[in-house]
């Protein structure tokens, strides 16, 4: 999933350029100069501008600039990706496309004569910019009850992707800027965990999401009753409503209301008996056990 947008603060670009002049060149073939320039301004952590300057229309045949991230001339002429154009006019601007951020790339620009001669410039070099990537909050940290939590997504990449895992136990949603995280109820026993992974060209970061256990509590934990019999009740507390009640024992009977649960015991026939009720949710997940003496 990507968003697209633009943001290339001029003094980074700048910053980031020092070492590529802007003036013209002068390298030259029979009765032809060519020179060439990136336009500062341009550089974005994919892209930049490249401006070629010819010294005359009539005699050329095309116009064009040869780059990769070689350094020498020798190697772009034999290697290089090629832009070019025929129109007749001493003035070309190329952009140079699909680069990687914070990556140095270097060009040399040329004039093929209609008389079959090439005159070349020098060879000249951009870095383009480093992609600033950035989430907020850096973490997500989450309770047991399924809910939606929003990520900000910040960068200076004109694009950025995240990469979730094989879980199942949430989803990604992708709204502009910001990343929208469902999560489903954790009936199990254990903290989940996963990892986002977010990408801008060069730059990655890994945000980390977690989600707690249920909360389960029951108030009080155990009761004794008479040998003749009788009833009361407990209170369960929890953050998932989700939750079964069951008893080990047939003497002992109960109902629940709500959050409370209220149970009965006949005459035990003066035999001390032990039964329990145990609060459980999900299949394989948190329980605790009441207990009732009697």
């Amino acid at each position: 999933m990507k968003t697209r947008y633009s943001l290339i603060p001029a003094l980074a670009l700048a910053a980031l350029m020092l070492s590529c002049e802007a003036d013209k060149l002068d390298i030259g073939a029979p009765d032809v100069n060519v020179n060439g320039g990136p336009l500062l301004e341009s550089l974005t952590p994919t892209s930049a501008r490249v401006q070629v300057i010819v010294s005359r229309q009539e005699g050329v045949k095309e116009v064009g600039v040869r780059y990769g991230l070689q350094t020498d001339r020798a190697a772009l002429v034999t290697y290089g990706e090629t832009l070019a154009s025929a129109e007749k006019k001493t003035e070309h601007f190329f952009d140079i496309v699909n680069c990687e951020s914070a990556t140095k790339y270097s060009y040399v620009a040329y004039a093929l004569l209609e008389n079959g001669e090439i005159a070349y410039s020098v060879v000249r070099s951009f870095t383009t910019i480093a992609a600033e990537l950035t989430v907020t909050p850096s973490r997500l940290s989450l309770g047991a009850p399924a809910r939606s939590d929003t990520l900000r997504v910040a960068t200076t990449f004109d694009a950025w992707d995240v990469i979730v895992g094989s879980e199942e136990w949430f989803t990604c949603r992708a709204e502009g800027p910001l990343l929208v995280v469902t999560t489903r109820d954790n009936l199990t026993a254990a903290r989940r965990v996963a990892t986002l992974k977010f990408t801008a060209g060069s730059r990655t970061l890994n945000l980390a999401v977690t989600q707690d256990p249920p909360l389960l509590s029951l108030a009080p934990v155990s009761v004794t009753l008479p040998a003749t019999g009788g009833g009361d009740h407990f209170t369960v507390a929890s953050d998932i409503p989700a939750w079964t009640v069951d008893s080990d024992v047939n003497w002992l009977t109960f109902s629940v209301d709500g959050d409370v649960v209220t149970f009965q015991a006949g005459d035990s026939g003066g035999v001390e008996r032990e039964g329990h009720l145990t609060v459980t949710i999900g299949t394989d997940g948190v329980f605790k056990v009441f207990t009732v003496l009697q």
